[in-house]
């Protein structure tokens, strides 16, 4: 009787897996994205072990965006073949190439060779996307919304499992651990706060992202992520600096303030409003975070120490001969540092690339965020609508805080989303170049005359 039932059901059942694939392969790509690009967040929860064992879901929702790419370009033929600009595809290759020679003199072949494969495939493809996925603003809207449905998600299952005052415990959500609250929670933030928040006229609306920016502090606090905190304060902090001093400079030129800064500095006010009421009404459920930050100032803490620990050898590794030309190969910090072939790094991607793929390797990274900001830097300067200016702002901000979290936690790979704001800071800078985004037709009331 089961078996007639299996049967019975199997046409609803291909029925429906086809039109899950089409949505987020075909028309919906995007989604798959960021479910690609976060699949270590959730796939490790135990409500998903129905799932059969052959099935990797970085893997799965990574082939579904390749897949809504490859559409796009030979079958609709809407998306345009992108070839990454020269001063970013060079010293990426250039990554790459001493990478794949490293592995003929690399201390941790083991570990080296997965690494490597897994920059191949998962870092480049978080990397290369950007440039094809996003070439027009309701596709980058609907990837922004994802990440933050996605933030709220955790929170929701963070608190159904009951949170009670003075815990001194981590947060986690999905079967993941702390950091990953910290960092997509600290995502959703940043683009509720520059982004969406910013740009909402209804007063329904605004109150709505209001509080999703509320719940997304909530959770980075509980959490008890030290890392994630200070990074989304600082690429705040960098980008209000930034506004402040532009609006400053105007006014000294006798201009007035361009309503779309005056818009950011007026969100961050209602930010500082909201965090210090979530801190102050919910203060008992955040001790983990205090008690771990007042670390950082009373001994710093076991995990703090263990971090200056690699981050002084591989800093050594990186000056001395010959390891300073050659690098110790890579993943080869491990056995450097671990004396074993396995999993290990110096928590510091500068460290961890210095060391392991020699100077002229660590040269080739900086070259990457040195020519990422200026594009950044350059694209803001020239765009003409506030839409616009809002959106390469965001990016830049979300850039800004993995850059920062990349230097104090994972690996290389671990930190695939830092390429990915990367490659939209490139994507979003030709899309700005070549479409000139028409905000008076998308966003009436976001009009050029009127915030910009």
């Amino acid at each position: 009787m089961n078996q007639f039932n299996i049967i019975l059901a199997l046409p609803f059942i291909i029925i429906f897996l086809s039109f899950f694939i089409y949505l987020l392969s075909v028309k919906y790509p995007e989604i798959s994205f960021v479910l690609f690009l976060t699949a270590g967040v959730y796939k490790a929860d135990p409500r998903l072990r129905f799932l059969p064992g052959f099935i990797d879901l970085t893997v799965l929702f990574g082939v579904f965006a390749i897949i809504g790419v490859l559409y796009e370009i030979f079958v609709r033929r809407k998306t345009r073949l992108i070839v990454p600009s020269i001063p970013i595809l060079l010293p990426y290759l250039g990554i790459v190439s001493i990478s794949l020679l490293s592995l003929l003199y690399t201390r941790a072949p083991i570990y080296g060779s997965d690494k490597l494969l897994r920059f191949l495939t998962i870092t480049s493809t978080a990397f290369l996307l950007p440039f094809y996925l996003f070439q027009d603003k309701k596709t980058v809207d609907r990837f922004f919304i994802i990440f933050i449905i996605l933030g709220i998600a955790m929170f929701l299952d963070i608190i159904s499992g009951g949170l009670k005052p003075g815990n001194l415990g981590f947060e986690t959500a999905f079967g993941s651990n702390y950091l990953a609250v910290g960092r997509v929670c600290g995502n959703a933030l940043i683009i509720l706060f520059l982004y969406f928040l910013p740009m909402s006229r209804k007063f329904w609306i605004k109150l709505l992202f209001i509080t999703l920016l509320g719940i997304s502090l909530f959770a980075m606090f509980i959490s008890g992520g030290r890392g994630p905190l200070i990074s989304v304060t600082v690429s705040i902090a960098t980008i209000i600096i930034s506004v402040v001093k532009a609006s400053i400079s105007g006014l000294l030129k006798k201009l007035a303030i361009r309503k779309v800064d005056f818009l950011i500095l007026k969100t961050f006010v209602i930010l500082l409003l909201i965090s210090f009421l979530v801190f102050v009404t919910f203060k008992d459920y955040f001790q983990i975070s205090i008690a771990r930050l007042a670390l950082l100032q009373e001994g710093l803490g076991v995990s703090v120490l263990e971090r200056i620990a690699r981050y002084k050898k591989s800093s050594e590794a990186i000056v001395a001969y010959p390891t300073f030309i050659t690098g110790l190969g890579i993943g080869g910090f491990s056995v450097y540092y671990d004396g074993v072939d396995i999993r290990s790094y110096p928590h510091n991607i500068f460290l961890e690339i210095g060391s392991e793929l020699g100077f002229l390797g660590l040269l080739f990274f900086v070259l990457i965020v040195y020519f990422t900001v200026k594009r950044a830097i350059s694209t803001i300067r020239r765009v003409k609508t506030g839409s616009d200016y809002l959106l390469i702002l965001t990016i830049l901000a979300l850039f800004i805080n993995m850059l920062i979290n990349s230097s104090v936690s994972g690996d290389i790979n671990d930190n695939r989303l830092l390429f990915t704001w990367i490659g939209m800071v490139y994507s979003i800078s030709i899309l700005i170049k070549s479409e000139e985004f028409n905000v008076k037709k998308s966003l009436p009331h976001n009009n050029s005359s009127s915030t910009f």
